[in-house]
This record gives structure tokens, sequence and C-alpha cells, in this order.
């Protein structure tokens, strides 16, 4: 019984702010909503949470404070990092506007969410795909076990 009424309020607010369908939301994020909710809210959370931990991911090796991250930052020449500081910039955008869309009212919320619901559906998932698994794959190269191995004698 909940569901419906989530999936009749959710579709007055999707038609009112031409949201996408709550379904694909749902799967991206994997979510369930049972219950009615601040739906901008959550969606904005979700979307906060991906870009702040590729952000954290990124600076760790734009600038990094430790041992982890002084291995990682070797992985990439300083062209790469120029290029991964130019997309954080992009994403630090998007980033600061969904916080502040959330001291503004639900037009606000629903402009901010849409831009950068998109901005992640076309860039932000595949950049981060890419990078995290590059990130795995280079810490089992010979070169990453030298350098573990020499930090320890």
């Amino acid at each position: 019984m909940e569901r419906k009424k989530v999936l009749t309020e959710y579709r007055k607010l999707a038609r009112k702010y031409k949201l996408p369908p709550l379904e694909e939301i749902e799967e991206e994020f994997g979510i369930l909503i049972r219950e009615p909710v601040n739906f901008l809210g959550d969606f904005i959370s979700h979307l906060l949470d991906r870009f702040n931990g590729l952000a954290s991911h990124m600076a760790s090796v734009i600038q990094p404070n430790r041992l982890d991250q002084m291995i990682e930052a070797k992985f990439y020449s300083d062209e790469e990092k120029e290029e991964f500081l130019k997309f954080m910039q992009r994403l630090m955008h998007h980033l600061h506007l969904l916080v502040a869309s959330l001291y503004e009212g639900e037009k606000e919320r629903a402009k901010a969410f849409l831009k950068a619901y998109s901005f992640y559906k076309k860039e932000v998932k595949k950049f981060a795909k890419d990078f995290l698994k590059e990130q795995a794959r280079k810490w089992m190269e010979e070169e990453s076990t030298r350098e573990i191995e020499t930090y320890f004698g």
C-alpha cells in the first residue's frame, strides 16, 4: 500500500519538474523507496555521496598525504593529474550547487538535481568507473609492489 502512495506522490513531483522515472533513480542508486520521503533531498544525498567519494579519490592522487596516496600519485603523469583537476573542478561545481540547493525551495532543489544527475549519467559514472578500475589495476603492477617492498626495507 505504501509503495503505491510513493509512486503516486513521485509521479506528481516528476511531472512538475520533469524528473526521471523513479525506477531509474532507484536502480541507479541501489535503493527502493517503500514509503513517502523527501524525494529530492534523498536523491541529492545519494548524488552527494557519489560526488564526494570520487572527489576524495581524485584529491588523494592530486595532493597525497598518506603512504597509500603517495603510491597512487605515482601512478599518473602530471598531465593526467591536470586533467583530473579539470574534471574535479566541474565535479565540485555540481557538488556545491547541490549542497546550496538544500537551503532553497523545492524548485531549486529539482533544478540542481536534474543538472547534476545529467552530469552524473553522462560523465561522472564512466569517469569514476574507469578511474577506479585503473587504480585497482595499477595497485597490482610490479612497480607498486616494489614501492611497498622498498618502504619496508
